[in-house]
Order: C-alpha cells, then structure tokens, then sequence
C-alpha cells in the first residue's frame, strides 16, 4: 500500500476515487431519466420572464401539447405590468406542436384584465423564434406591449441522479477512511 508522505493518504485509492468521481459526473451529466424538457424565453429586451416544461412525447414529430406537466409549468411575468400570468384550464386555450415548431397560447388574468398571446414559428420558422404581446381585455386600458425573442431549452434531470451519487461517493469513502 503506498502512502503520499506530504498527505498521508493511499495513492492507490486517491487513484480509484478520482475515477469513481469522474464516472459519477460522466452518468449524473447523461441521465434525464424524468423525461421532461424545460423551455425558456430569451427577449429581445428582457420585458417578459417566461418558461414552461413538457414531456418527451410532446418532443415528437407532430405531436401536440397537452400533458399536465406543461399546464402545471406555464409561468409568464411581464416586467413592464408586473403581472404574473400562469395556464387556466377554463379560460386558457394551448395548441400546435413543438416539432415543428408552431405553436401558440393565450394566458388570462381575470384579476387586472389583461392577457398575453404566446407563439412559436414566427419567421423564420423552425429557429425557435416567437414573439409574447401582453395587452388588456377590458375596456378602458390601451397599451400593447410587444417582445420578439427566441426560445432554449435544456433536458431537466432526475434528482436522484446527484443523491444516489452523493451517498455512493460518501459510503465509499467512509469505507476507505475506516479500511
């Protein structure tokens, strides 16, 4: 067994350890086991914050939306207005598809009589470009605000992916301290 005389630690298990860790990174980095994807818009002047999820088999070729996951997910904020606008089964309609990309909502807030009109496939169609306009419902209020952007999205991985790894890494090393 050979020992670091500046450290005192084994070389040997320093060596496993750090290969452990490696693997752990590699599989933690490529496991989206919940099989949902996270969309967030990028506009042009930062005047909406907006995202949403949906499952992989919203992903597929003509799919269309729909899951509860994307209903449950739909968050727009408006920093002009300061106004909070999430999905409303009985007022909010959803269609289209994300592959291809074409796609709209409109979201109510019945409480300060506004919407905002939601779409993808604006041109060029297929860059996930869309385009967010907040403007009110009622009479009496006229103002439009209007914001053209783009849309990421990224895969949202299993938490018990970093927890199983945390624990594996700290049962190994309690193994290795005690041996």
């Amino acid at each position: 067994m050979r020992l670091c005389p500046a450290f005192g630690y084994n070389v040997t298990a320093m060596v496993k350890l750090r290969c452990l860790i490696a693997l752990g990174l590699f599989c933690a980095k490529a496991s989206f086991a919940q099989g949902t994807m996270l969309f967030t818009w990028h506009g042009q002047s930062n005047l909406f914050q907006a995202s949403f999820e949906v499952t992989q088999a919203e992903m597929q070729p003509g799919a269309p939306l729909g899951s509860s996951i994307l209903f449950n997910s739909i968050s727009f904020t408006s920093s002009l207005s300061g106004v909070s606008y999430t999905y409303n089964s009985s007022l909010d309609p959803v269609g289209g598809g994300l592959n291809p990309w074409s796609w709209g909502m409109i979201l109510y807030n019945t409480q300060t009589g506004t919407q905002i009109n939601v779409s993808g496939g604006e041109p060029p169609i297929g860059a996930m470009q869309g385009l967010i306009i907040e403007h009110p419902f009622q009479p009496g209020q006229d103002f439009y605000n209007t914001e053209g952007g783009y849309w990421s999205f990224s895969a949202v991985p299993e938490p018990s992916t970093g927890a199983l790894l945390s624990l594996g890494v700290a049962a190994w090393a309690l193994k290795a301290a005690r041996g």
